[in-house]
């Protein structure tokens, strides 16, 4: 007793007691140790030993695994003792020791072994004993791991022990044995076999480049192990005249390398420039951590023997017009063909990481290497002066090619052998990608006549970065539409400015590119033999120098090696690697290829050729703007600032442009500096009438108009009089006036500007253009924007009176009719000050219109505006050739004198790709002034404008702040979540409206869960959780618990589980809410659409904007939770309790209905049917009989069995009673059980007789949970009531039969 509270107290407090544990004693002055004994010690209840790999120290791994996995079961007063209580709630401390063993050997295994010893005063269960011991293995599997891991990060170079190779290739089935994974459960693929192509004869080289090139990532090395000299070579060399014709083996040698997810640094002697490429960096991100040996081999159909012939090479795809993909990649092995190719066989022995990623890196790495491979020998051929003209290879593309582009490329390829199947194999390679090929281009429209001269200085500029000294071996083909390709020469012509001169090679003959044609320049450097001249430096220029035979660490001792070595000194031209770049120069496109050229170079390349590309698209703009500048300049529609723009930038174009575009601005300028605006405008600057014609009538009309305009101006006959009172006044106000001017004088500069442009305001207030003329104006633009003309409000061509007036006329019939769509339109366009735009793609399953309608009206709702104009949805999508808009006002200031309003312009243009619409809005802020407050402004001008700028400015940045806050992902995000949760509420907003289920789907899709935890104000946070149920049913339960049973049943019994149901089909899903932590939660229970295991279950909470990412601690936890946390694991917890229910039920009406109604009685009961009558034992709810009946106390509990009834016979008799329709009886062990099934109300009765034949134990199994009730009249308590009476009745009937026959 004594210790199991001590026990108690160790797990509560983490404390341990002097009288359990002892403190650990220092060693005295004579070095002697004391052991100190507890008084209430517990024993060792369980031990268990671990053994250690060599890689792994012993405190070091004790102490990982404390820090770890025994973390939170530490006790604070005590070193290394840990604290745990099992699932009999039985407390237990542990600590782990480790010890030496002393006959083990160092040099092959670690002599150490760890000790879990675990004391307590019962046995420690399975949670300790399994799960425990099998968590600290893989801890120590994982700890060994990166151990060689890091060794090997530091040294690639290293040669592992045989004991090391022994844990990597043996990791797998130890990691899967600790997971106690089914033994159903089978290991992913590791080996997958790769054909090569027909025209590979010869892959000894290739794969020389793939070991060369896959060791350049840095991640993947090759592997050396401490067996590597002691391995037999099976390799058998034939010469032929002292050369080496074949090479036969039975398996590759020297091509085992492994991949480990820490990089290391390259040899500077094998591959010194990296080959990872962007794809191979994302490649090694998806891998993930561990290490993974990869062993390549090299079969030749299904022999079992390799035969490679040295140097054989099948030039029929370098003879080939065109190269296709398919010419130069890998394909699948099939067993059934490919007889005659070479197989490249991958087999990888895993450890931790993706072993699928692994595959596709080393896939990836074979086909650059195979394509730079056929690269190589292309160019060997062309050098060689083996590429030629085959003219029925040809026939093959008349149906791939038009005409006209098959005689071009017939043309280039007279010119120069193999240049477009160069071109062609340079470019797949590009898009693999390649780290030694890369291929740029720009498309932009050029004048023809600049070809040739950007040519020349592409050219130049190049060659000049491959070599400071002009280069040979450069070929220039050019080719038109209309004429033959030809080789040419171009120079820079001295005789002109900045122009090339072509010439034909060898001919002399100058071409000139017309307007009219089409020409297209094609420079070619290393297709021929010229080109690789001394100059080309491998060491400086070349990617890959050479191909390499040995590696650096790598001894010449083995066959292998040395046949390598015989073959490069034979036919060193096999691991050469050349220089290639190829330069396209059209109308249309500018493109540059390289292969092979070091990394400097190339980016070098790369920047002169994008610097040379911008430079001529800047001229060619600068001349077309000039040529439109001088052309169409006097057209009216042409906005003006254009022309001020290009006189601009087209200075330095030409020497005629410039003078032509300086005049224009010098009279405008002119034109402009007149002086200051006048505060009454002339008379003649009223907006006149439409002339009616040249009759007197009309001129008549005109000139009565002038008049009444010119009387409208002049001051009123009382302001007239006030001038003549006011004259004896005027000489008190000349010393004002004075007063004034010096004050003025006083004043800076920028005051007196300000001061002016505030007179300058409130004289385009007070314009006087009559409301007629305005009205006139504003139903002209009305009619404009009816016949959908946009380019007439694309630049405001109102000055400031007539527009201030539109925008009081438009608020004046806002008030009066409400505002109309068209003069919102107007208004906006002409007079607003735009803010911004934005766009938003919906739902992928949500793209009615319908749907974006709500959409808008729930906007409309959340930022407080008004609607005006509804969306026109009548017509299909097909048929709308204008955009379906809308607009939304939204107020921001009302006041008597100024009004602000931002305005935004709300389209649906429908996306035919995408078949849906796309929400897009545009916002613009109307800041209109009242003009009757006008006159109280104009008393005190200069006092006002303050004000008035700060009033303007405060206004701008309200509507900046409300635009700012349109994050339009958050609200459909709100807005697709709102509808789901009224969906599960079983609110149908539209017939049209996609179903619950697609819509989660798609919402999860567009937003995941780092998306939502990046909105600034979410106010739900959906989660998407899936679950097996194998993972808490078994046996029966879980064959039940299939998709049609499991939906038919929760269809019908939604209410038992508070579940609601929605969708149909596949889309058929279960809704359900609770209450987690304050925060409502609403989850939704689907099957997965792909795994028919699965579930999946959305868990969406209502934050309300609250933040869920906070933690939280329950009482009496030392541990904080993430309130997320707790509430998928309330949801998920809720989820697993209805589906293990729902399966319950569903077994239960299974047994109910084999044993009841569907019963027939079988030869024998066996083992099957025993458990399933146990099981319906367990489901069902049970009753006794005589708490229904208590008059049966009398014949059921007679002890003394003084009434002598033979319940074997009575039971054995009760078929004959029309109510009862049969009885399964059966034998366990001293007892003997009798199942009655009463038909009429569908319900058993259970006996329990023990080995006398005495009744034992009388109950009734109902389905359904029941707290009977003798005096209830609900219909449950009835039937049970009814059911025993029936029993009751035969058992007296039996009785009365028993006695007359015994009478």
């Amino acid at each position: 007793t004594n210790q199991l509270l001590l026990l108690d107290s160790l797990y509560k407090t983490k404390n341990a007691s002097n009288l359990l544990i002892c403190e650990e004693e220092e060693p005295t002055e004579d070095n002697e140790e004391v052991n100190l004994t507890p008084t209430y010690s517990c024993p060792v209840q369980h031990k268990t030993a671990i053994p250690l790999h060599r890689r792994c120290a012993p405190t070091q791994a004790i102490l990982a695994l404390e820090t770890t996995i025994l973390q939170n079961f530490i006790i604070s007063n005590r070193r290394g003792i840990f604290v745990y209580k099992d699932e009999s709630s039985s407390v237990f401390f542990m600590k782990l020791n480790w010890y030496k063993i002393p006959d083990a050997e160092d040099t092959e295994q670690n002599p150490h072994i760890i000790e879990l010893l675990v004391h307590g005063c019962d046995k420690p269960g399975p949670s300790i004993t399994d799960q425990l011991v099998c968590l600290l293995r893989r801890k120590l599997l994982t700890l060994t791991l990166d151990a060689l891991s890091s060794l090997l990060k530091k040294n690639p170079w290293f040669n592992l022990l045989e004991s090391d190779l022994a844990f990597i290739k043996n990791f797998s089935n130890a990691s899967y044995a600790l997971r106690e994974l089914d033994n159903g459960a089978a290991l992913p693929d590791c080996t997958r076999t790769y054909v090569l192509p027909p025209h590979v004869q010869d892959p000894l080289i290739l794969l020389l480049m793939f070991r060369q090139n896959i060791c350049g990532s840095t991640f993947i090395q090759h592997l050396h192990h401490e067996s590597y000299s002691d391995e037999s070579d099976t390799i058998q060399v034939d010469d032929d005249h002292g050369e080496i014709e074949r090479i036969r083996f039975a398996k590759l040698p020297d091509f085992q390398f492994y991949f480990n997810s820490s990089p290391s640094q390259l040899d500077p002697n094998y591959q010194p420039l990296a080959t990872l490429t962007e794809k191979g960096r994302q490649y090694s991100r998806q891998a993930g951590s561990g290490i993974a040996i990869i062993e390549v081999n090299l079969q030749h159909g299904n022999n079992s023997e390799c035969q490679i012939h040295v140097g054989k090479n099948d030039g029929v795809i370098n003879r080939k017009l065109r190269v296709s993909k398919s010419d130069i990649s890998l394909c699948a092995s099939d067993a059934t063909e490919h007889h005659e190719q070479f197989k490249i066989r991958v087999e990888i022995i895993n450890t931790t990481v993706d072993i699928d990623v692994i595959h596709k890196w080393v896939e990836l790495s074979l086909s650059q290497v195979l394509a730079a491979w056929t690269i190589e020998r292309h160019l060997e051929l062309s050098r060689h002066g083996l590429l030629r003209n085959e003219e029925e290879r040809f026939a093959q593309y008349e149906g791939s090619y038009k005409i006209a582009e098959q005689t071009k490329l017939k043309s280039l390829n007279q010119m120069v052998p193999g240049l477009q199947g160069l071109e062609d194999m340079i470019s797949i390679a590009s898009e693999l990608p390649h780290p030694a090929i890369v291929s740029v281009q720009h498309k932009s429209m050029l004048k023809a006549t600049a070809l040739a001269n950007l040519t020349l200085v592409l050219l130049t500029k190049l060659s000049s970065i491959v070599h400071k000294r002009k280069i040979e071996g450069i070929n220039i083909i050019r080719c038109t539409d209309t004429d033959k390709a030809s080789l040419v020469n171009i120079t820079k012509d001295n005789t002109s400015k900045n122009c090339a001169r072509v010439e034909i090679s060898g001919k002399g003959k100058v071409l000139k590119d017309k307007p009219t044609d089409s020409p297209e320049y094609t420079v070619v450097f290393g297709l021929n033999g010229e080109s690789q001249k001394s100059y080309i430096d491998a060491s400086q220029h070349l990617f890959f120098k050479k191909v390499c035979v040995h590696i650096s660490t790598q001894q010449e001792t083995s066959a292998f090696s040395q046949a390598l070595s015989r073959i490069k000194n034979e036919k060193p031209s096999l691991f050469q690697r050349h220089l290639v770049f190829i330069l396209r120069v059209s109308r249309s496109t500018r493109t540059l290829m390289t292969y092979n050229a070091n990394p400097q170079i190339r980016t070098k390349m790369e920047l002169a050729f994008n610097d040379i590309e911008q430079e001529a698209a800047k001229a060619d703009e600068r001349c077309r703007g000039a040529l439109q500048s001088r052309c169409i300049r006097h057209i009216s529609f042409l906005p003006k600032d254009s022309f001020k723009q290009r006189s601009f930038t087209n200075e330095t174009s030409t020497d005629s442009t410039p003078k032509l575009i300086e005049k224009k601005p010098a009279k405008e300028e002119a034109i402009v500096k007149r002086g200051p605006t006048r505060r009454i405008p002339r008379p003649t600057s009223m907006l006149r009438p439409k002339l009616i014609g040249k009759s007197v009538d009309g001129s008549a009309m005109q000139a009565v108009a002038a008049n009444r305009l010119r009387a409208s101006t002049r001051p009123s006959i009382p302001q007239r009089k006030k001038k003549v009172i006011a004259a004896p006044q005027q000489e008190k106000s000349k010393d004002k006036t004075f007063k004034e001017a010096a004050r003025e004088r006083s004043v800076s500069g920028s005051q007196r500007k300000n001061r002016e442009s505030t007179k300058d305001a409130m004289s385009i207030v007070r314009s006087s253009v009559p409301q007629a003329s305005l009205l006139k104006t504003y139903r002209a633009f009305l009619s404009l924007l009816k016949e959908g003309s946009e380019s007439f409000t694309s630049q405001p061509r109102l000055n400031q009176s007539a527009l201030q007036h539109l925008a009081h006329m438009f608020f004046m019939s806002s008030k009066e009719k409400g505002s109309n769509l068209l003069s919102t339109r107007l208004i906006s366009t002409c007079y607003g000050n735009f803010l911004g735009h934005g766009s938003i793609q919906p739902l992928q399953c949500d793209g009615e219109m319908s749907s974006a309608k709500l959409f808008v009206d729930h906007l409309t709702k959340r930022w407080g505006a008004k609607k005006i104009g509804p969306l026109s949805g009548t017509e299909e999508p097909s048929k709308c050739h204008l955009p379906q808009f809308l607009y939304l006002k939204k107020e921001l200031l009302t006041s008597s004198s100024r009004r602000a309003v931002i305005l935004m312009e709300i389209s649906m243009p429908w996306d035919s790709f995408r078949s849906s619409s796309v929400f897009f809005y545009k916002a613009w802020l109307i800041n209109s002034t009242d003009k009757t407050k006008f006159d109280l402004l104009a008393r005190k001008p200069f006092a006002s404008l303050g004000s008035i700028e700060r009033e303007a400015a405060v206004i701008e940045a309200v509507a900046l702040d409300f635009l700012g806050q349109l994050n339009l992902e958050q609200e459909l995000f709100h807005f697709a979540c709102l509808r789901v949760t009224r969906m599960a509420r079983g609110v149908r907003l539209d017939e049209k409206n996609p179903a619950t289920l697609p819509l989660l789907k798609s919402i999860m899709a567009r937003y995941c869960t780092e998306s939502q935890a990046k909105l600034p104000f979410p106010g739900y946070r959906l989660q998407r959780r899936f679950i097996s149920p194998s993972t808490f049913l078994e046996g029966p339960l879980l064959d039940s618990c299939n998709k049609e049973s499991l939906v038919e049943h929760m269809l019908c019994n939604c209410n038992i589980y508070n579940l609601t149901c929605g969708g149909s089909g596949d889309d058929t899903y279960f809704a359900g809410k609770m209450e987690v932590g304050g925060f409502l939660v609403n989850f939704f229970i689907a099957w997965h659409e792909s795994v028919q295991s699965a579930l999946d279950v959305f868990v969406l909470c209502v934050t309300k904007g609250q933040c869920i990412e906070a933690y939280t601690t329950k009482e009496g936890s030392p541990y904080a939770e993430r309130i997320l946390d707790v509430v998928i694991y309330s949801a998920m917890t809720t989820v697993q309790e209805i589906i293990a229910n729902a399966s319950k039920n569903i077994r239960k009406m299974h047994l109910w209905r084999i044993f009841g109604e569907d019963y027939s009685p079988p030869l024998a009961l066996g083992a099957t049917l025993m458990n399933c009558i146990a099981e319906l034992r367990t489901f069902s709810y049970h009753l006794d009989l005589l708490l229904v009946d208590s008059r049966l106390k009398t014949l059921l509990c007679d002890e003394l069995n003084e009434i002598q009834l033979s319940w074997r016979d009575v039971l054995n008799a009760i078929t004959c009673s029309p109510s009862f329709s049969h009885c399964i009886t059966f034998d366990e062990s001293e007892a003997s059980n009798y199942l009655v099934y009463y038909k009429e109300e569908d319900m058993f009765l259970d006996f329990t007789l023990d080995q006398h034949g005495r009744l034992r134990q009388a109950q009734v199994l109902v389905r359904e949970q029941l707290v009977y009730d003798e005096y209830s009249n609900a219909i449950e308590c009835i039937t049970v009531r009814c059911a025993v009476q029936k029993f009751t009745m035969f058992l007296l009937q039996w009785m009365w039969n028993d006695c007359e026959i015994g009478f």
